[in-house]
């Protein structure tokens, strides 16, 4: 998977900034966009979803699936552990990462809801964490490095 994703055929799509008030940029390759109008299901905008969506169903028993992408992010350029903690949703959902490659750093970073730190999660290539729709920050990967996850929103 991870060649597949990373070779010159697999589309990437440039994003400005990972969260409200961040100056790090990423890539993002979109299967489901959010439905802002609702909190219904997300729109399919990509084929590869097709191929996705199965291997998800098989691990994660779900009612919905309301977003879902490939995120390929790199080191932050004022040299923070990680990003600004934020919730997907305003609403009640969870969350589903599968890290796909390796890095030396890049751990997912889970708080309460005073902002205190309560968990972190390693990202070890292959495996996918759930958790509910709680504050969390994803980590910054060391210089050079380039950390590749899917992430899934649902219910």
């Amino acid at each position: 998977m991870e060649a597949s994703l990373l070779s010159e055929q697999f589309p990437w799509y440039f994003q400005k900034q990972m969260v409200d008030d961040s100056d790090d940029f990423f890539f993002c390759h979109n299967l489901l966009l959010r439905d802002l109008d609702s909190n219904g299901p997300g729109k399919v905008v990509s084929t590869v979803w097709d191929k996705v969506y199965p291997i998800f169903t098989r691990i994660v028993p779900h009612s919905v699936v309301y977003r879902a992408a490939f995120n390929l992010t790199f080191e932050s350029s004022k040299g923070l552990l990680h990003s600004t903690p934020h919730r997907d949703h305003l609403f009640d959902h969870n969350n589903f990462i599968l890290y796909i490659n390796k890095v030396s750093q890049g751990d997912t970073h889970i708080f309460d809801d005073k902002f205190n730190e309560i968990d972190i999660i390693e990202p070890v290539p292959k495996r996918a964490v759930t958790f509910p729709g709680l504050l969390h920050a994803q980590g910054y990967c060391e210089k050079g490095e380039k950390r590749l996850v899917l992430v899934v929103t649902y219910k």
